[in-house]
């Protein structure tokens, strides 16, 4: 059952409205999609801390693979493979994917990645099918394939409100949440210019948040001051130099 079922309805509304998600997401909630996106779009390639995730975001699992394996003669293992080893390759293609559309690098090659993340873009028949259009995902579904006859699951649930001329979304999991959340703010998406910065995507807070940071934005100012000093100070030291070797002996006895 939706969770506008027992919404009340209005005729008032002249134009249609935009999409947008069955629930609120306010406060502590915000904060740890948030984090929670933040944590999946930094993750390494490394396989420790993609089960650190998977054991903190449990529900970060962008898309329901269902799992149909056999284990013994007579005896078949159903159930879905989130944060599974046979699939860290498919959640590597994710974060890449998440990277991308976080850097606004779609120009040379927009196949759907928002699409794509949010879970809106049938994807099955790229990888069941013959068609190829998704670059990198045939690779990663062969690897999955190879552990278990599995299919991706269905993506978020659309449905219409008749009475206000508008749709909503029912996201399946909470990075499909975070993703749409971001989506409507994407001026959050940013990437931290920090020399050395360990987590480089960041969402910004405040509109005029730069760095994802204390230490980093700490770390920047020193840096150009440092810059600075190397420029212009030994340009000061110079002249200063000039000056003592061009004064007479007098002046500097009686200095």
């Amino acid at each position: 059952m939706s969770s506008f079922e027992n919404q009340p309805q209005s005729s008032t509304f002249r134009t249609p409205r935009p999409i947008f998600l069955a629930s609120k997401v306010r406060g502590k909630k915000r904060e740890r999609l948030w984090n929670g996106l933040e944590r999946f779009v930094n993750c390494s390639d490394e396989w420790r801390d993609f089960r650190a995730l998977g054991r903190s975001f449990r529900r970060f699992w962008p898309v329901r693979v269902f799992n149909r394996r056999r284990i013994s003669e007579g005896d078949i293992e159903f159930g879905y493979l989130d944060w599974h080893p046979a699939c860290h390759r498919l959640f590597l293609f994710y974060r890449d994917t998440l990277r991308s559309v976080w850097r606004g690098d779609l120009s040379t090659e927009d196949w759907g990645q928002a699409e794509f993340l949010l879970g809106i873009k049938k994807w099955q028949k790229d990888v069941i099918g013959k068609e190829y259009i998704i670059p990198g995902l045939r690779d990663a579904w062969r690897e999955i394939s190879n552990y278990s006859q599995s299919q991706p699951d269905d993506g978020p649930e659309f449905g219409m409100l008749w009475r206000n001329g508008s749709f909503y979304i029912e996201p399946k999991n909470e990075f499909q949440q975070a993703f749409y959340l971001l989506f409507l703010q994407s001026w959050r998406a940013r990437v931290c210019p920090g020399p050395g910065c360990k987590q480089k995507y960041f969402i910004a807070r405040k509109a005029k948040q730069k760095f994802c940071g204390t230490p980093c934005s700490a770390g920047s100012r020193r840096a150009s001051n440092r810059n600075w000093w190397d420029r212009v100070g030994a340009k000061r030291r110079a002249e200063q130099a000039k000056a003592r070797s061009q004064r007479n002996p007098g002046q500097r006895r009686r200095q």
